[in-house]
């Protein structure tokens, strides 16, 4: 009684493994012919798309003359020449420009002309 038991046992745990393989499956062959599950959400594949830097927005806010000495304020920050800023390093200052070392390649912000107020 107990053999027939443990056959009985290791058929049922045969099938069950058959049967929770085919569940996780999403094809099947019946008859050579290959079957997939209807019911399944189709797989989409995204293309990852290559991550640019983006390009760092220097502004020039006014530029200072004191002791000698030219000062400006570029992205919020006080400098002088040889300061760094934002990944840029300070080449020269002018009375209305600043010249700036990005990259390996010079970039000259120049102060906005206040435009007059119209009046109506």
């Amino acid at each position: 009684m107990f053999s027939a038991f443990l056959t009985f046992l290791r058929g049922a745990s045969l099938l069950f493994l058959l049967c929770s393989t085919l569940a996780y499956s999403d094809t099947w062959r019946y008859e050579g012919e290959l079957l997939k599950d209807p019911t399944k959400p189709p797989v989409v594949v995204q293309k990852r798309s290559v991550s640019t830097k983006k390009e760092t927005v220097y502004r020039l806010s006014y530029v200072i003359a004191s002791n000698d000495r030219l000062r400006a304020m570029v992205n919020g920050k006080n400098v002088t020449v040889g300061d760094s800023v934002d990944g840029a390093k300070v080449v020269s200052i002018e009375a209305q420009s600043v010249t700036l070392s990005v990259a390996g390649q010079r970039r000259v912000l120049t102060l906005n002309q206040t435009r007059q107020i119209r009046s109506n």
